[in-house]
């Protein structure tokens, strides 16, 4: 008995190095599960980064604009904007237009898809407003100019930034069937129609900001994953450096209205009236940092990378500010919390995932490898909390972020991403890597690790 106890303490301090089988089945979880146009975006830059990496922006030459493709080369990316085309509003209705004001948000707190997702915790008092009241317009001085091509979102939503989100996985719908048309539009007229909303339809703060939220001014850190993103993939793809250097003036303001000064990690939310949440969120600043290296990438693969140079240096500091403030507070297990600095909170192996992609490919994309050993032990930490079935386990709740789930659709997408990242940079030989052969599959538990273990064995030889 005594035996079997030292061995299961051992066995606790080594990371799973997820075989391909067990990434298949962490895949079809994420695949199955996902429902939301957030999720569903991500699905979208999931299977370009693990299945087609050539026409990823993470991709070792250049991918943009993108080289010819058809549509059985890419069968899933397909199917993903085909439905979503199939989904898309055919009579939207702005509720941040001031001279509309008399209707009603199509999308409102009882029923869409953003509250449902990050519900205020009980405890805090939600700013007054209900589905009957008109929505409240803030800092929009675009909007009040009824010449401006208004657009709309890819889908209806409560929240402007998620739908975006889906914007790379419609353009490369386009560029496999060029000029195809779904509902009498075509992907091209549809990503545009979202560029249009975004820039003239969507409420932006008085720094520039555009809203996360569609019928109110606020910032959230979901949205730099969602929104600069499309915008400089648009932007690469058009031969736009208008949209590239937007995508980039976003994240500045952003990073301005969110950023805690002392730890340099962002805050979830600016002040709003839909909801509150102030505090340093793992997977906010995790969908931050992977944002912001995703359109530095989109830069630096795009035609105006050798002009933007200035543009892609500042975009390394800001994702190593994150990066490197969220390691200081990993736990031994090389995971994050769900609050980061926040000691007493749950971990939530999903934004480790994450934010462990991040770092690695700040490595791939040959800027720095100052951020492999912490995004290795991430990875490793946030494998071994991938279970016997596939699910990833000690997660957020994906739909109210301040309280464990079981289960999270963007979690095992993130897990993907993390070996996708991890897979492109042990092609590369594993620049920087200090931790051995496979730092998956050895020790990888940092700290008081082996105290822990010794404090077991002894408590086994006591037993």
């Amino acid at each position: 008995m005594r035996a079997i106890i030292v061995v299961a303490a051992l066995a606790t301090v080594n990371a799973v190095h997820l075989s391909p089988d067990q990434l298949n089945t962490v895949w079809e979880h994420a695949v199955r599960l996902s429902n939301f146009s957030w999720e569903n975006g991500t699905l979208g830059e999931t299977w370009l980064e693990w299945k087609y990496p050539h026409l990823s922006v993470f991709a070792s030459t250049a991918p943009l604009p993108l080289p010819d493709i058809t549509s059985d080369q890419v069968p899933e990316i397909m199917r993903l904007a085909e439905d979503l085309m199939a989904n898309r509003p055919t009579n939207f209705t702005n509720p941040a237009l001031p001279y509309n004001t008399s209707a009603t948000p199509t999308d409102t707190a009882g029923n869409n898809s953003e509250f449902r997702r990050r519900q205020t915790p009980t405890s805090a008092p939600v700013p007054a407003g209900s589905a009957s009241a008109p929505p409240t317009v803030l800092n929009v001085p675009l909007i009040t100019n009824p010449q401006l091509p208004r657009g709309q979102p890819l889908l209806e939503d409560g929240a402007a930034g998620d739908p975006p989100s889906m914007g790379v996985t419609v353009l490369v719908a386009e560029k496999a069937n060029p000029g195809a048309q779904i509902k009498g539009v075509s992907y091209m007229q549809a990503a545009q129609s979202q560029v249009n909303y975004l820039l003239y339809g969507v409420p932006q703060n008085d720094h520039g900001a555009i809203s996360h939220r569609a019928a109110s001014s606020q910032l959230w850190a979901d949205n730099v994953y969602m929104v600069p993103p499309f915008l400089a993939y648009f932007g690469a793809v058009t031969n736009n450096q208008t949209l590239l250097q937007a995508a980039f003036d976003q994240i500045s303001a952003y990073r301005q209205g969110l950023q805690d000064p002392e730890t340099k990690l962002w805050r979830h939310m600016s002040p709003g009236p839909e909801a509150e949440d102030p505090n340093l969120w793992a997977t906010g600043n995790a969908w931050a940092a992977a944002g912001i290296v995703r359109v530095l990438a989109t830069i630096k693969r795009s035609q105006f990378g050798a002009e933007m140079g200035d543009q892609q240096s500042q975009l390394q500091v800001w994702a190593a500010e994150i990066l490197g403030a969220s390691k200081t507070y990993m736990t031994h297990d090389g995971l994050l919390r769900n609050y980061i600095n926040n000691g007493t909170e749950f971990v939530d192996s999903a934004a480790t995932a994450l934010m462990a992609s991040a770092g690695l490919r700040m490595s791939t994309l040959n800027l720095t490898n100052d951020h492999v050993d912490a995004a290795t032990r991430m990875l490793a930490g946030a494998s071994r909390n991938v279970n016997s079935t596939g699910y990833l386990t000690n997660v957020t709740d994906p739909y109210s972020f301040y309280k464990p789930g079981t289960y999270s659709p963007e979690g095992n997408a993130f897990v993907i991403l993390g070996y996708a990242a991890y897979k492109d940079w042990e092609k590369m030989g594993k620049p920087g890597n200090t931790r051995g052969k496979d730092p998956l599959s050895g020790a990888a538990r940092v700290g008081a690790s082996w105290a822990g273990v010794l404090l077991a064995v002894l408590v086994a030889l006591v037993l």
